[in-house]
């Protein structure tokens, strides 16, 4: 795992302390698989994102990925922090 950046956060998934960083290659992977292509098309789809949108976003930022899909219980434990990363990353 690489060291520490500014506004990385840990999680516990299923056990496992998990790195989340927003990169430029995992944003490209969420628009990508998310079907937006601007930054207001990819905020206006996160406020009505869906578990299996949730677990997209998750799967790009998470660092070890999680193996499988989060439930809606387990995304709601994490979705505070998960936020706040994408937050991060995309306010200067």
């Amino acid at each position: 795992m690489n060291a520490y950046r500014l506004g990385d956060r840990q999680v516990i998934i299923a056990g496992v302390e998990t790195r989340l960083r927003l990169t430029l290659s995992g944003l490209a992977e969420i628009t990508s698989a998310l079907g937006t292509d601007t930054p207001s098309v990819l905020a206006a789809r996160l406020r009505e994102a869906t578990d299996a949108d949730w677990n997209i976003v998750l799967r790009a930022m998470a660092q070890p990925r999680p193996k499988t899909g989060l439930t809606q219980a387990d995304l709601g434990e994490i979705l505070p922090a998960l936020s706040a990363v994408i937050a991060d990353g995309l306010n200067p």
